[in-house]
């Protein structure tokens, strides 16, 4: 009987821990990379393409990878959280006038995304406007100025967001001057930097009531049988 008593308390307690088993952090720091770093959210060595960031369309003539840039001297400089990333290794190239388009996508899975919440800065050469799942919603959340690129410049995303994997998109526009591809400096490039995340953890509801009730049968089973002997 004292067995069973034993077995009864233990299923008990699973019933109570199933949620916190299945619980994660609000903080979104692990799902938060900045411009130019590896996966351990070191920075990158120069011309390394960014595994985070996409540059998906650029300009005729123009290199399609975002790599980490040698930042121009008149930019926000380089430090250890984050770099400059754009289509040419150094901030001195002129590039293509046009519009650069960088994605970065954000797996929201397991979080409520009506409860997000993103703190952050962006510097980009030159105007830029940043989207949340522009497929949804094109209209801009935030944008940069022409000189937008000397100084850091701060967003709050809280809306826009769906369950699953979500897209952050950056729009940098270069302007007209120089020749691309010589050192004339009017280049392009993009620096963001995520200062903080939150969003409320989600609980798989089917996987702890299937528990919670496997639980529960087990434990009625083991007072049938208490009472039978």
């Amino acid at each position: 009987m004292k067995g069973m008593s034993l077995l009864l308390l233990a299923l008990a307690l699973l019933v109570v821990a199933v949620p916190v088993a299945y619980a994660q952090t609000g903080n979104l720091a692990h799902l938060l990379y900045n411009t130019g770093v590896d996966s351990s959210k070191n920075v990158l060595p120069d011309g390394t393409p960014d595994p985070h960031y996409t540059l998906y369309s650029v300009p005729a003539g123009s290199p399609g990878t975002a790599v980490k840039m040698i930042a121009n001297p008149a930019w926000v400089p380089t430090s250890s959280s984050s770099a400059w990333i754009g289509p040419w290794t150094s901030g001195l190239i002129t590039a293509h006038p046009g519009t650069y388009k960088y994605r970065y996508q954000l797996d929201l899975s397991g979080y409520d995304p009506s409860t997000v919440v993103i703190v952050g800065r962006w510097s980009t050469d030159n105007e830029g406007e940043m989207f949340v799942n522009i497929s949804l919603n094109n209209t801009p959340v935030t944008t940069t100025p022409q000189t937008g690129y000397s100084q850091w410049w701060p967003f709050l995303l809280n809306s826009g967001f769906v369950a699953g994997v979500n897209t952050l998109e950056f729009h940098v526009v270069n302007e007209v001057l120089g020749d691309p591809g010589t050192e004339t400096q009017n280049p392009t490039g993009l620096r963001v930097e995520f200062l903080e995340g939150n969003a409320t953890p989600v609980i798989p509801e089917p996987a702890f009531f299937q528990l919670g009730a496997l639980a529960g049968m087990s434990a009625l089973g083991l007072l049938r049988l208490r009472r039978k002997g």
